[in-house]
């Protein structure tokens, strides 16, 4: 009502005052107009009041603010507050204009306090656990399943194997009952795996065993895993190609010295006969230049890795355990206590790992290339190897073998032994010789 009676009287001053301007000029053209007010709006709570004045003259016409919007007078309409379930409900309107506005309130949710328990579960028995809402005091009752008893074997009757499982006679150490509990079937027992499809860093291998004990014949898949030979980089600013050599593309760059590149997957020489090494490195396969990374040898001396082989085909034995190699020649264990395998063709040195091989009689084969094959053929063949050529000489040609990820042994340069081919009389392959880089004697006599 105040606001209203304001804005009459303000209208009534105008009214009063407009002459007086109209009086001081004698026309519209020295800027002085007749005014009269034509037009007149009140404020509300959302717009502003207003008048229009219009000359009596011309058509001069103007707009005057009057007063200002009043803005909502809001009152409490009956709002419903919510509790820990249910929710609120803000309702309000406006004393002046009577509009209505409403907003949900969430529901507060329950403030539970740390579970009390009730009653104690026991082996057999289920217990009950009890919360309380700190709010509307509102309680939930949860079961607490049973314990289950805490066997303790005092006699077996059975004992339990791979293909049947046993019994005892047991006692639980909680409440003292006495009963009898059947005992698991064992694991089968494989000591040895036989290697049907070596795995890759793409395809999943697949090897077959057969239990020591049942003689229960199992089949599985089994991943690629790289050898413990560590790559690291020993210089700054060092390049990484996608492929063995220099002539590959460019995939990166290591700045800092002594970065830790990932574990040895293969090692293969380039054109130059300079040893290039494989990695994985940040998830990427990657080659490195051997002049500016070294290999470290991270492996457990008691490791044994057995791949694939059949036959007299010895490549894939190489540094293995001197027994399957042996095995698989079908050789006699040397009665003296240097732990030699060996026959009229061929002796194995080296315990637990093989330190050489030397085969000296037809048929034998390593790397492709047998015991009386043409030198000139054998030659062939092994250029198509992963070895790097160290020497040739009439009777003798001298390989040395990259690093392989499953190698036992490597030296600070790369490579991890030598293939020896010795020439006879008649230009045939008169021995092929495999040694480790550890070993310092060489066994020269064939």
């Amino acid at each position: 009502m105040k606001k209203t009676i304001t804005f009459l009287l303000c209208a009534v001053l105008l009214l009063l005052v407009l002459p007086i301007f109209a009086l001081a000029g004698d026309s519209c053209t020295e800027g002085i107009h007749d005014l009269s007010m034509v037009d007149v709006k009140y404020p509300t709570c959302e717009t502003d009041g207003y008048m229009v004045l219009e000359c009596n003259n011309c058509n001069y016409k103007k707009t005057e603010i009057t007063d200002k919007a009043w803005g909502h007078d809001w009152k409490d309409d009956g709002t419903i507050y919510p509790d820990c379930e249910n929710p609120g409900l803000e309702k309000m309107h406006c004393a002046n204009c009577d509009k209505k506005w409403s907003s949900v309130i969430s529901a507060l949710g329950h403030n539970w306090k740390e579970a009390e328990i009730v009653q104690d579960a026991t082996c057999e028995m289920s217990g009950t656990s009890k919360d309380v809402c700190e709010n509307c005091g509102k309680e939930l009752l949860h079961e607490i399943k049973p314990k289950g008893h805490n066997w303790k074997n005092t006699k077996i009757i059975k004992k339990a194997t791979c293909t049947q499982e046993g019994k005892a006679e047991a006692v639980c150490r909680d409440c003292g009952k006495e009963g009898t509990r059947t005992l698991k079937k064992l694991a089968h027992t494989y000591s040895e795996w036989t290697i049907i499809k070596q795995a890759t860093e793409k395809v999943k291998g697949k090897r077959s065993a057969v239990c020591d004990v049942c003689g229960k014949k199992t089949t599985e898949a089994f991943d690629y895993v790289p050898g413990d030979i560590a790559i690291y980089t020993t210089a700054s600013k060092v390049n990484l190609r996608a492929g063995a050599g220099k002539g590959n593309k460019q995939m990166g760059q290591v700045a800092k010295k002594g970065t830790y590149l990932g574990q040895l997957y293969e090692a293969a020489p380039d054109k130059n006969g300079t040893v290039w090494y494989k990695v994985k490195y940040k998830e990427k396969y990657r080659w490195v230049m051997s002049d500016f990374a070294e290999a470290r040898v991270e492996t457990d001396a008691t490791k044994e890795r057995l791949p694939q082989a059949t036959g007299t085909e010895l490549t894939n034995y190489f540094f293995m355990s001197a027994a399957p190699v042996a095995e698989a020649l079908e050789l006699d264990e040397a009665e003296d206590a240097s732990s030699a395998w060996q026959n009229d063709a061929v002796y194995i040195s080296g315990d637990p790992y093989v330190e050489q091989i030397v085969l000296m009689d037809k048929g034998y084969s390593l790397y492709g290339i047998k015991v009386g094959d043409k030198i000139s053929n054998a030659l062939k063949v092994l250029k198509k190897k992963n070895l790097v050529l160290e020497s040739d000489q009439a009777d003798l040609y001298t390989y040395r073998i990259p690093a392989l990820a499953d190698a036992l042994s490597v030296d600070d340069e790369g490579f991890c032994g030598y293939l020896e081919v010795v020439v006879a009389d008649d230009d045939t392959v008169q021995a092929i010789c495999l040694y480790s880089d550890t070993v310092e004697q060489r066994f020269t006599s064939y």
